[in-house]
């Protein structure tokens, strides 16, 4: 009886999408550009019968009298980037790695939920116009946006002392309009100590950071 009339269908559509490209512009600078969709979507419903007890939901009882629900969400997720990088080395002691680039990301999320009220008229018809007391639902509804900007610089001396500059600012669509951009900075020096001196007696490899 479970199986042939209390039951649950459930289907599921996911689409997964990737496109990169990178364009060298010379030896030494190279562009490149992604993209990335991912799409979930699910949809499900469920059948109560007359005159069986199973659990009851939020909206009212569907014990003895049936029932009838359906639940569809939906989620997508959409990511694009690019990034332009330059490498150079000036001569045998100084060289230099930078990069600039952004990206912009998009979230957004559908819910919808209904399920009849006061039972069924005529048992084993599972619509929600048959529903006694009508039907009952609720939504939700919610989208978020992220637009980035970036870059970084390396600097390095002899392959052994490294000064490294980043920057990025991002943009998001749920925080205030007058303050919804938000900037971090960061800097770092590193020395390989091993190379810069012979230590090898005491480290094969010793590097500091700060």
């Amino acid at each position: 009886f479970m199986a042939y009339e209390n039951t649950r269908e459930h289907f599921e559509d996911n689409i997964n999408g990737q496109l990169a490209l990178t364009w060298r512009i010379t030896p030494e600078l190279d562009f490149r550009v992604r993209t990335n969709l991912n799409t979930n979507k699910k949809s499900r419903n469920e059948k109560y019968p007359v005159n069986t007890s199973f659990y009851d939901d939020d909206y009212g009882t569907k014990k003895w009298v049936g029932g009838y629900d359906e639940t569809h969400d939906m989620y997508t997720d959409w990511n694009s980037d690019f990034m332009l990088n330059y490498a150079h080395q000036f001569n045998r002691s100084f060289g230099i790695k930078a990069a600039v680039g952004g990206a912009y990301r998009i979230q957004e999320y559908k819910y919808s939920y209904m399920t009849t009220h006061g039972g069924l008229i005529v048992p084993g018809i599972y619509t929600f116009q048959n529903a006694v007391e009508g039907a009952k639902g609720k939504t939700e509804k919610w989208s978020k946006e992220v637009g980035s900007l970036y870059a970084n610089v390396d600097f390095d001396y002899k392959n052994y002392l490294f000064l490294n500059l980043t920057g990025r600012m991002d943009k998001s669509s749920t925080l205030p309009v007058n303050n919804n951009a938000y900037f971090y900075p960061s800097v770092s020096l590193s020395a390989v100590i091993s190379d810069m001196a012979d230590l090898s007696k005491v480290f094969s490899y010793l590097r500091a950071r700060a």
